[in-house]
């Protein structure tokens, strides 16, 4: 069977449809609600149309879920005609949703708003960043997105050829920065501090939270530390058969994957074997398979 993206991208869709459509809901729901809390009392500048509506509703009094929902109209329009087609499609419901519970919500917030202490304004950056980081990689989980700034920065990034990261740099920086003449300095160390709080989050709910390390070890005792390993330790080993790219010296290369619990252990005893190892780590997000996992399935 030959498979393709196009068919790779039609399965995802399919799949657990109704469980996505469930989650994108009520994050949705969620966001919009935090925006009302948190967001637009503070005038927290948190990039894309959501934090050009704070800066247009201070300035020119227009509601927030009207500005999104006609900005979002318009890029919706662009998007159909500037980008892919199925992208567009992605962020319909969305770039309508989104704006709709803004509007909805509304009288939630202002329920809530007298009970909520702004005057730790610590806490309130925390909360306010948290959902607004939790909500934003749910809904990215489910293949959806709420459309507005997420389409500036693929337009950015399709015509100037220069990666989503970077667009979304430009995109954001350039709301930020006109944020800061309105609301001046020290809102503008509140917005980063909440964007920054949001884009770790959106991380750890789209990647996970690394229960694993992966060492990748070159050292002089390969079946020494090996032997060690397999007898010692509830893991695997692989070896790479590699070449030094100064000298092009044929040598070996480990593998281990172990539980975060075992990572002191692994690193002391690769340098109690051999002090002069040279070995990597990092995070792992997910393991499958593996022999020894299987035989080990607590880990």
């Amino acid at each position: 069977m030959n498979l393709n993206v196009d068919y790779i991208c039609q399965v995802f869709k399919q799949k657990n449809l109704i469980l996505r459509l469930v989650i994108f809901f009520v994050a949705v729901f969620v966001l919009a609600l935090n925006y009302n809390v948190f967001i637009t009392p503070n005038n927290f500048n948190i990039g894309g149309t959501s934090g050009l509506a704070v800066i247009v509703n201070s300035l020119f009094n227009i509601k927030p879920s009207l500005f999104i929902l006609i900005s979002s109209i318009i890029l919706l329009i662009i998007s159909y005609f500037t980008l892919d087609k199925n992208q567009t499609y992605r962020s319909i419901i969305g770039a309508f949703l989104y704006p709709l519970f803004i509007s909805l919500t509304e009288p939630l917030a202002n329920l809530i708003i007298p009970y909520v202490d702004f005057s730790n304004i610590l806490i309130t950056i925390i909360i306010g960043g948290s959902l607004f980081g939790i909500c934003t990689g749910f809904i990215y989980k489910t293949g959806f997105t709420t459309g507005g700034g997420d389409i500036v920065i693929k337009i950015i990034s399709k015509y100037n050829h220069i990666s989503e990261g970077n667009a979304q740099l430009i995109a954001n920086g350039t709301i930020i920065v006109l944020g800061t003449f309105v609301f001046g300095l020290v809102n503008l160390i509140y917005s980063l501090i909440v964007i920054i709080i949001s884009a770790l989050l959106v991380d750890k709910i789209l990647l996970g939270i690394s229960d694993s390390k992966m060492f990748l070890i070159y050292t002089k005792k390969v079946d020494e530390l090996q032997d060690i390993i397999l007898k010692n330790m509830a893991t695997g080993v692989t070896i790479f058969n590699t070449e030094g790219g100064y000298k092009g010296e044929k040598r070996k290369m480990l593998m281990v994957v172990v539980p975060n619990g075992l990572y002191y252990l692994v690193k002391e005893t690769i340098l109690n074997i051999d002090s002069e190892a040279f070995f990597i780590i990092s995070d792992c997000y997910e393991v499958k398979g593996g022999v020894k996992k299987k035989s080990y399935s607590f880990i």
